[in-house]
């Protein structure tokens, strides 16, 4: 039973390489929540103080089909009891090789991902056992196609992604001229090893101080709240440092 299929672009599968690659940096597993209209990426790490997420609307995809609301009676080991939907967990440092080794090469045309209830061994006589598997399509040249197979488990908790969808305490939206405000302090701060990042959140103004290591210029940028989008982070101030290279990693790839 296919429960999920859709075809990209080599350009959309670099886009989603470089999510995965993100997304790895919280967990070993990231969690995939196929929607009408759209399918989430989100991972969350071991510690519970951190998450990504990372939400591709049916534009990103040249088709998009999805099994919406699946039988009671279906197989499927994947599925999310409300509304009918339901989520799966991927390793996805395995599903990254496997769109990298052949979407940079240059010889793919189109990349399609599956996910479907594939028979598997019997179990009692007459009782067979399915197992949810991902399968990764690249159509080649000279009619060649390039097959990856990947299991895709079931989650002991309710989705990472409605849980996500939860207002959070603070929320910060940056504009286009911030982001390369940050961005140009991160590129400075980054080029050494133990450089680091000082992020001032208060009530009316975010900065982030860069301080690449000693003997070394500093630099710092603010933006003032009623400048940005949305700026809301309460009556207190908040303070966090973190390495110049981890920061940026998840900075780069939400621009």
């Amino acid at each position: 039973m296919v429960l999920f299929k859709a075809f990209m672009t080599v350009q959309s599968a670099k886009v989603l390489c470089a999510t995965l690659k993100c997304l790895s940096r919280f967990d070993e597993e990231v969690e995939i929540l196929p929607e009408p209209d759209k399918i989430t990426f989100a991972a969350l790490n071991r510690s519970n103080t951190a998450y990504g997420r990372v939400v591709f609307n049916r534009r990103f995809f040249v088709s998009f089909d999805l099994q919406e609301t699946i039988p009671d009676d279906a197989p499927v080991l994947i599925r999310y009891q409300e509304n009918g939907r339901w989520t799966g967990r991927l390793q996805v440092k395995v599903l990254f090789d496997r769109l990298k080794r052949l979407t940079f090469t240059g010889n793919v045309k189109t990349i399609s991902l599956t996910i479907e209830d594939e028979p598997g061994r019997e179990g009692i006589p007459g009782d067979v056992q399915f197992t949810s598997m991902l399968r990764v399509n690249f159509e080649c040249p000279y009619q060649v196609t390039v097959v990856h197979h990947m299991s895709v488990a079931a989650g002991d908790e309710q989705p990472l992604a409605p849980r996500m969808l939860q207002e959070p305490r603070t929320t910060i939206v940056l504009s286009p001229i911030a982001c390369d405000c940050f961005a140009s302090v991160l590129r400075r701060t980054e080029c050494r090893p133990k450089g680091l990042v000082f992020c001032t959140l208060d009530p009316s103004t975010l900065s982030i101080l860069g301080k690449p290591g000693k003997s070394i210029l500093e630099e710092e940028v603010k933006v003032h709240g009623d400048d940005l989008p949305r700026y809301d982070v309460g009556g207190t101030t908040t303070k966090f440092k973190a390495h110049a290279r981890e920061f940026s990693l998840y900075f780069y790839h939400t621009l």
